[in-house]
């Protein structure tokens, strides 16, 4: 009898202790780079800022990081004086340190990545070793 009392009182303790999970949402900061007026050819040694520089600004503040994404957005070429790039680089985070991410640039993130992106995002990160087959077949 005792043994059944042991293992009921084990069995439905964790459903007692469970804690909820915090609440995540998704902080952005858009980043446009390149010349502005550049008065002769095309200036190509700008690059957008990627995700090792930007994670080591929320080290100081203590706010954990828990996914990233990047959206690379469209800009103009034709005349060499529109910005080299237009990227937004995405954060999750606890929702606790939204205030913290504020000051350093990073807001709320309207719209947020979809389920979809994310997926393609992870996907394209993971090695694919090369096809063993000629393009022709």
């Amino acid at each position: 009898m005792r043994k059944t009392v042991t293992i009921l009182f084990a069995c439905t303790l964790p459903l007692f202790g469970a804690e909820k999970p915090e609440a995540t949402i998704w902080v952005t900061r858009a980043f446009i780079g390149g010349p502005k007026c550049a008065s002769s050819g095309p200036v190509s040694h700008y690059t957008a800022p990627g995700f090792e520089s930007e994670k080591a600004r929320f080290i100081k503040p203590k706010i954990r990081l828990l996914r990233e994404y990047f959206r690379d957005l469209a800009t103009c070429q034709a005349c060499h004086t529109c910005p080299n790039y237009h990227r937004e680089i995405f954060f999750e985070i606890h929702e606790k340190d939204l205030s913290e991410s504020e000051k350093l640039g990073y807001r709320r993130a309207a719209p947020a990545p979809d389920a979809d992106e994310l997926r393609e995002f992870e996907e394209n990160k993971r090695y694919r070793p090369k096809p063993d087959r000629p393009p022709e077949d």
